[in-house]
């Protein structure tokens, strides 16, 4: 007898039942589809490339490390002589600005020159695209950086 209470009270809402499992499993997909279209940037890089005066220019200092942490938000950059923290926030291929605090030892010319680049391409990053291993910053359409991802 209870299977025919449930055929003639509820069997209109069947279908609407079925109409919303189905929307809400569509809904879980989508949102999962978009958060892995935005790649996580977590991780341990090196300075490769930067922009100095008017050309992108090969950075033969290799104890570069440049550490975003997805967690926290945050930038941590050492690029040969003082440390540089800041907030680091991104999202679909932007960056918001960036305001970094940073130490302030007395280095080498060559080591300052590079800091004072990183810094000054560091301050106008808005836009990033990746590429393999290969992290790079830009301003607008213009090449400013490029960070190598450490395995």
């Amino acid at each position: 007898m209870p299977i025919l209470f449930f055929k003639s009270q509820y069997y209109l809402y069947f279908p609407l039942l079925v109409l919303l499992a189905m929307s809400s499993s569509c809904q879980s997909l989508s949102k999962s589809k978009t958060s892995a279209s935005t790649k996580q940037l977590n991780g341990v890089y090196i300075l490769t490339k930067q922009k100095s005066q008017t050309r992108l220019v090969s950075v033969g200092y290799k104890d570069t490390k440049i550490v975003i942490d997805d967690y926290e938000k945050t930038i941590s950059c050492f690029v040969g002589c003082n440390t540089i923290q800041a907030d680091f926030f991104y999202e679909n291929g932007k960056i918001k600005p960036i305001h970094y605090v940073a130490t302030e030892k007395a280095c080498q010319d060559y080591i300052l020159d590079l800091e004072l680049d990183f810094l000054d391409n560091l301050s106008k990053a808005n836009l990033y695209t990746w590429k393999e291993d290969d992290l790079m910053l830009y301003h607008n359409d213009i090449l400013l950086m490029v960070w190598h991802l450490k395995e």
